[in-house]
C-alpha cells in the first residue's frame, strides 16, 4: 500500500438528503489534482455513522470508479461489533477498496485483550487495516501496550490517532 497524505473526504448530499454523486466526483478529482496520495471515505468526516450500508457501498464505488486506481481508496468499516465490522470489511474488499479504517467498537467498552482480538479478526479479511483510535468518540483509550500489540498484527499497515 502507498503511504503519504491520505485525506478524509466529505460525503456531499443533495437537498433531498441523497448522496450528491456529481459533487462527490468533483471533490475526488480535486483531491487528485491537489496531489492527495490517498482518500478515506465514510469516516467521521464523511458522515459514516449516518450512512446506511447501501450508501457506504455507493460512496466506495464512486471513489473507486473516479480514482481509477490512481490513488488508494480506504473506506471506514468500523461498526459496533466485531462480526459486523468483519462483514462490512469483506463487502468492501469485494468492491475493490485498497484498505479499511476501523474505529474501535463504541458503546460497549472492550478490555485491552478484546480490542486486540477485534483487530486480529478484522485483519483476517486480508485487506490492509488502519485501526482508528478516537477516544473522544468511542470512550475507548488505547494504552501504549495495546498500540504496540495492535501494530504487530499482520495486515495492520498504519494507526490513526485522533
Amino acid at each position: 500500500m502507498k503511504f503519504g497524505s491520505f485525506v478524509a473526504i466529505l460525503t456531499p448530499f443533495t437537498r433531498n438528503q441523497k448522496i450528491d454523486t456529481k459533487a462527490l466526483v468533483k471533490h475526488i478529482l480535486w483531491q487528485i489534482e491537489q496531489g492527495t496520495e490517498g482518500i478515506v471515505c465514510c469516516g467521521a468526516t464523511g458522515e459514516g455513522v449516518l450512512l446506511s450500508e447501501a450508501e457506504k457501498k455507493r460512496v466506495a464505488q464512486i471513489c473507486i470508479e473516479t480514482t481509477q486506481k490512481k490513488i488508494p481508496v480506504i473506506v471506514a468499516t468500523g461498526m459496533s461489533s466485531t462480526q459486523e465490522t468483519v462483514r462490512l470489511t469483506e463487502k468492501m474488499q469485494r468492491l475493490g477498496v485498497d484498505g479499511c479504517l476501523v474505529v474501535t467498537p463504541c458503546y460497549v467498552k472492550a478490555m485491552p485483550k478484546g480490542l486486540v482480538a477485534h483487530y486480529r479478526e478484522v485483519a483476517k479479511v486480508a485487506l490492509p487495516v488502519i485501526p482508528y483510535h478516537n477516544p473522544a468518540r468511542t470512550a475507548q483509550r488505547f494504552s501504549a501496550e495495546v498500540f504496540a500489540e495492535i501494530g504487530e498484527i499482520p495486515g495492520v499497515v498504519a494507526l490513526k490517532d485522533s
